[in-house]
């Protein structure tokens, strides 16, 4: 993925769709959602008459930022398949699950470009986001100070709020490459805190951040405190428009 995009190149979410179709889609939901779909689109059903789910190990895609989506994927790539180069220039991160779609040849073919990884972040970033149905009001005092923490952070400890980055409603910042986390697996979001607080150990495996930003803080969590914020994320309801209705 290191070939500039061309001029004047507008990403597709039509050919992002086709190209999902066959690799994404199979562990993130043909939609991003999480959830397994039949070739028509249509939510298959388990005994319960529950949408089936490819649950928390994938992360949630839809309405994802398309420059976030680009940034990992770059991120993943280069780190399987030139993992000092990638320490070198500070976007290490390793998924083990991802290897096969981001260093060998899937698409049709090819090996993932930076034309690809546009499609398929335009198709994603395009559909309706996973969210709570409704926001979680905090029952306890751990959970008061959970919602403190995301919203003001913590200045004896030098925390910043997790809200500067990442918005109150969970939004996040494309251009800043900020993720969008409202709705995300709790699991999911959990994972990535803890790769970053651990991001000092032998067998590390994040360690993307600019400026050790989120590494800097997830040190400073208490372990506790991590798996509050992270399910307390899953919660965040954000209102924003569909560009392009997910089930076509």
């Amino acid at each position: 993925m290191d070939n500039p995009l061309p001029a004047n190149f507008v990403p597709s979410a039509e050919i992002g769709l086709e190209l999902a179709r066959t690799t994404c889609g199979t562990c993130h939901g043909l939609q991003g959602d999480g959830i397994i779909r039949d070739k028509e689109g249509n939510p298959r059903l388990n005994k319960a008459g529950e949408p089936m789910s490819m649950g928390p190990t994938f992360p949630r895609l839809a309405g994802q930022h398309p420059e976030y989506i680009l940034q990992q994927l770059r991120s993943l790539q280069i780190s399987h398949m030139d993992p000092e180069r990638a320490k070198k220039e500070g976007i290490y991160r390793v998924e083990v699950q991802m290897m096969p779609y981001v260093s060998m040849p899937m698409m049709g073919g090819k090996m993932l470009d930076s034309e690809m990884a546009a499609h398929i972040a335009a198709w994603f970033s395009s559909q309706k986001p996973v969210l709570a149905d409704a926001a979680k009001t905090p029952s306890n005092e751990f959970e008061t100070r959970i919602d403190y923490l995301y919203r003001g952070g913590d200045v004896n400890r030098n925390i910043p709020a997790c809200s500067s980055c990442h918005s109150p409603s969970g939004m996040g910042n494309g251009p800043a490459k900020y993720p969008m986390i409202a709705g995300q697996y709790a699991q999911y979001t959990e994972k990535q805190l803890f790769a970053f607080k651990n991001s000092r150990a032998e067998k590390a495996v994040r360690s993307n951040d600019p400026e050790r930003m989120m590494r800097d803080i997830a040190e400073r969590l208490t372990d506790e405190e991590i798996k509050g914020l992270a399910k307390y994320i899953e919660t965040l309801q954000i209102k924003r428009p569909t560009i392009r209705q997910a089930n076509n």
